[in-house]
């Protein structure tokens, strides 16, 4: 990948300046804003905000980082830029965003492993296909999540990322296959997958170590459902 360089084209110089000087975070939707989501389809629009406004968020304490898995595969810049939550109010584009009730409807059943994303709010469409939206959500949700697996593994036990040459569907059952194996031990996900999997949501708490004899129970009742997971 290019890194911080694909930006030194930006004219604003307070925007080229902080994203040149940005640290790489792994994306966090809970304390994230992508330029998507302030309403803009690049960093070259959300560059013609003016300088006050721009002096507004980072006087009051906002930063810009870049997602750090934009190392890895090409993320547009509408995507990999990311601000702090507070900076909705100061950022976002006064136009309206689209109806709700033009987004296209997704049709899936519930649990269906072959319709929803594992653990995301992602979903396939009719003809087997993400929304280009939802594909770019997929890719850069999955690798973070993958990368910090991995992170805590050593080689033998990494897993494959997924292969952006693959159909969606393809990649889809690759995702729900380590969904399924792992998803409890990434904490932004383990909430999810015990409430699927173990139905254990009076008893969560986020703080507890994980209860390996709930996972072995999941993992013996999978073994039959599932068997070409490798449990």
């Amino acid at each position: 990948m290019e890194g911080k360089q694909r930006y030194s084209k930006v004219k604003n110089k307070i925007l080229k300046d902080k994203i040149l000087k940005a640290k790489y975070v792994i994306y966090n939707d809970k304390k994230h804003l992508t330029i998507n989501d302030l309403g803009y389809k690049s960093i070259y629009q959300i560059s013609d905000l003016s300088l006050k406004r721009w002096k507004s968020y980072f006087g009051s304490g906002g930063k810009i980082y870049i997602d750090k898995a934009s190392l890895r595969v090409f993320i547009p810049s509408q995507y990999s830029i990311l601000f702090d939550k507070e900076g909705k109010v100061l950022l976002s584009k006064g136009s309206k965003k689209p109806s709700q009730a033009n987004k296209l409807k997704r049709v899936y059943e519930k649990n269906n492993l072959n319709r929803k994303a594992g653990g995301l709010n992602i979903y396939l469409q009719k003809n087997d296909k993400f929304t280009k939206n939802d594909r770019t959500r997929f890719i850069i949700l999955t690798e973070n999540y993958i990368s910090e697996f991995n992170s805590k593994m050593n080689n033998l036990n990494q897993v494959n990322h997924i292969d952006s040459s693959l159909s969606d569907l393809e990649n889809l059952e690759i995702w729900n296959n380590f969904y399924i194996k792992h998803g409890a031990q990434i904490p932004e996900l383990r909430g999810r997958w015990e409430k699927q999997y173990l139905n254990n949501t009076t008893d969560y708490n986020s703080n507890d170590s994980f209860d390996n004899e709930k996972l072995e129970a999941f993992r013996m009742k999978y073994k039959r459902d599932y068997p070409d997971l490798g449990f």
